[in-house]
């Protein structure tokens, strides 16, 4: 099995090098990717469904 981390675009982007940052720790901890969101934009209050 692998694992992945979702780094989720939400609220405050994240500057790149903080990304990358994220990233590498992930990798140190195992993790065998690192995936971003498309969507830059989420609604707030969140809707359900």
């Amino acid at each position: 099995m692998e694992l992945g981390v979702f780094g989720l675009n939400a609220k405050a982007p994240l500057a790149p090098g903080h990304t990358a940052r994220l990233a590498r720790r992930a990798e140190e901890l195992g993790y065998d990717s690192w995936w971003a969101g498309e969507h830059v934009v989420l609604p707030s209050p969140r809707t359900p469904g």
